[in-house]
């Protein structure tokens, strides 16, 4: 957002080039010690954290598994966007790469590599899983009767439909300043037309009572339902 405080640090963030992968070694100490960088850290400085809008699902920064491309790794606190860059491209990232699932369909198999191996501690699931899958909820929703509709039709037609993958074309990225204020409140401003949503779940991923969280809305350039 075009908001400029006094002061003001930049954020970068280390993402995974691989969609499934173990850790093995994150070593942040050449970055950490570059000029003007004031901050780096990793999943070992928020253990434990998830969130999401129901299902809380979503780490912070990953904890030591892998789980998509573009997974956050660490994150990178710098006195200019160039040195925050820097900074990140200095992190020595390994890691031992795990078969991915990139279908929903085969990620439904019995057989399939599990992304959320623990998904039974998630806040916000359903209902604890008999037996552990990528699967998380099943749910079977019918009206009337199909056999009788089916009997009287005409002609039954069954196929499978696909669509691309779309994104929303807001003019904006997502992004958002953030400011601990002189009371202890975390000012945050950011582009998003769900500000009470957003309050929580900052709330929730840093860990502090959301009555410590004020979220200050500006100017939204598009929304599509990404904001």
């Amino acid at each position: 957002p075009d908001v400029q405080l006094p002061g003001m640090l930049w954020a970068k963030v280390l993402r995974s080039p691989v969609p499934h992968a173990i850790i093995t070694r994150i070593d942040t100490s050449k970055a950490a010690a570059l000029p003007g960088v004031h901050a780096v850290v990793t999943g070992a400085d928020a253990p434990g954290i998830r969130y999401g809008r129901r299902y809380r699902d979503l780490n912070v920064l990953s904890d030591g598994r892998i789980r998509f491309i573009g997974d956050r790794i660490a994150a990178v606190a710098a006195e200019t966007p160039e040195m925050a860059e820097a900074a990140i491209n200095l992190i020595e990232l390994e890691y031992d790469e795990l078969p991915g699932v990139f279908d929903p369909m085969d990620a439904a198999q019995a057989n399939a590599p599990l992304v959320h191996p623990d998904v039974n501690t998630y806040e916000g699931l359903p209902e604890i899983l008999g037996s552990v899958s990528n699967v998380y909820v099943d749910e079977i929703h019918g009206r009337g009767d199909l056999d009788a509709g089916f009997a009287k039709a005409d002609k039954i037609i069954e196929n499978t439909f696909t669509v691309s993958r779309q994104h929303q074309g807001y003019m904006e990225p997502h992004s958002c300043v953030a400011w601990l204020d002189d009371n202890g409140i975390l000012q945050v401003w950011a582009p998003n037309k769900n500000p009470h949503g957003v309050k929580g779940a900052i709330a929730l991923a840093v860990g502090i009572d959301p009555t410590k969280v004020t979220l200050n809305p500006i100017t939204v350039g598009g929304d599509f339902g990404g904001k």
